[in-house]
């Protein structure tokens, strides 16, 4: 029936203590108003207060360990209906013993019509206290645990785009690699250049531990990224990167052109009947960051036989929404004789 619950001890005591003392002036005076007598109705104010806050101390302890789940609020309020009428009669029996241990003439003087008429109204302030306790708690309880689950949602959103970026880095990598193991026999002298290529792009990978950078960082390690590819294809790849410079400063999701550079090199010089032709684009509209690759060639729809593992523009859409929202998009288009990936995101005008 019990269940260890929510209980905000230092939202309690104020409310608990600042509610007893407020009931004190008003009992004072609608005792004063019955019985015409300043002492007795002093005495009664502050008696009754004091009883009070001792007997729901006890309802505390008791309530604070509840957690009302669906289909039990029937139950639970039927148990608080009781545990009130029972605080009533500890509140009277209370009471009763304070007047026998005073033994004075003006608690002698209280009228037993008063008596009985307060005991009614004490059962109904704690039935009040116990409504607004348990809603209290209720809904304490309810944003704890919508809390949990968002900051639970929050570590599995950044453990799976710490997974996908994880996924992104090796595959770069592993094409680099290939790069510089062709031009080892037939080109020493350009591996250095290589080499030089892919230090500078390793070194924007490792200092990227945020989710988000300024977009420029990226342009710049796609430009070594090209240079690699350029020492390897030469005159069979053409590329070019037009950005206005006020847009190199936007803060953008990290690997957000990298991926479609590199699918783009892949396919198109598969497609392309000439030299590849790549261009990065990036410009704004609507409020929207518009960036995009397009290659000569055709479009090549994965398949089984392909030795690609066509995580990159999954990962990409998925990183995306993850990160962006509803207003992010990404297109892929088939103009003749080229392809076009597009990808929008909200602008912002200044990297973090």
């Amino acid at each position: 029936m019990f269940k260890s619950g929510f209980s905000n001890v230092r939202l309690f005591w104020p409310l608990q203590i600042g509610g007893w003392l407020a009931l004190i002036p008003a009992y004072i005076g609608i005792n004063l108003m019955a019985t015409r007598s300043v002492e007795l109705s002093v005495f009664n104010g502050i008696s009754r207060q004091v009883v009070g806050f001792l007997v729901t101390l006890l309802l505390w302890r008791i309530y604070r360990r509840w957690v009302v789940v669906p289909g039990g609020v029937l139950r639970y309020s039927v148990i608080a209906a009781a545990l009130s009428v029972a605080a009533t009669l500890i509140d009277v029996a209370g009471f009763e013993l304070i007047r026998a241990a005073v033994n004075t003439a003006v608690v002698d003087e209280l009228p037993l019509s008063l008596l009985i008429g307060a005991s009614l109204v004490r059962l109904g302030i704690y039935g009040v206290w116990s409504i607004l306790y348990l809603s209290l708690q209720q809904f304490l309880h309810a944003r704890a645990h919508s809390l949990k689950l968002a900051q639970a949602e929050i570590a599995v959103r950044d453990a799976e785009l710490m997974t996908l970026r994880a996924q992104l880095n090796p595959h770069f990598l592993f094409n680099a690699l290939n790069t510089i193991v062709a031009e080892a026999d037939d080109n020493p002298s350009g591996v250095k250049t290589i080499t030089r290529g892919l230090s500078e792009f390793l070194r924007f990978s490792l200092r990227q531990r945020e989710h988000f950078g300024a977009l420029g960082e990226e342009l710049a390690a796609i430009e070594n990224y090209l240079h690699v590819e350029r020492s390897r294809f030469e005159e069979r790849l053409n590329w070019r990167i037009t950005v206005a410079p006020s847009l190199r400063t936007a803060r953008v999701p990290c690997a957000l052109l990298l991926p479609l550079v590199e699918n783009a090199i892949k396919f198109g010089l598969q497609t392309s009947p000439a030299a590849l032709e790549l261009h990065v684009g990036i410009e704004c509209r609507d409020r929207l960051l518009i960036a995009f690759v397009e290659n000569s060639g055709r479009w090549i729809e994965p398949s089984d036989d392909d030795d690609s593992t066509h995580i990159g523009l999954a990962n990409l859409r998925r990183r995306v929404e993850l990160l962006c929202g509803a207003p992010a998009h990404l297109l892929i288009s088939h103009p003749p004789g080229r392809v076009r990936v597009e990808v929008g995101i909200p602008y912002a005008p200044t990297a973090p």
